[in-house]
């Protein structure tokens, strides 16, 4: 049986319910709200389109490329501690508490890493 059906077997109602409630926002976040707020000149974001607030959050999250700890895709496959903390980033960033420009290099870093070669 699937792992993550597993998971969800053992949440209650209420469990689940929070937990498809904090998946939702999260995709609202990265997919309308943020590429949104984007557009803004005055926020001098360095990235526009939802795939890549996706890939900042979610590489924050797991403090290492995301795909390294989440099954594609991501959405379908986040923990609800995740789901909690993608939906914090999402909300820290657009209220300005969260730098982007270093989440983003961050993120970056974690992709050079990851294709460097190995010696």
């Amino acid at each position: 049986m699937n792992k993550q059906l597993n998971f969800f077997e053992d949440l209650s109602s209420t469990e689940q319910d929070n937990h498809a409630q904090l998946v939702h926002q999260y995709l609202e976040l990265t997919n309308v709200v943020m590429p949104r707020l984007a557009k803004r000149q005055e926020n001098n974001w360095p990235v526009k389109h939802n795939h890549c607030f996706a890939r900042i959050v979610l590489d924050n999250v797991c403090q290492d490329l995301w795909y390294a700890h989440i099954k594609a895709p991501a959405y379908l496959h986040l923990s609800t501690e995740q789901a909690e903390a993608a939906v914090r980033i999402c909300k820290e960033i657009i209220e300005g508490k969260a730098d982007i420009h270093a989440l983003n290099t961050r993120s970056l870093a974690y992709r050079a890493k990851a294709s460097a070669p190995r010696q």
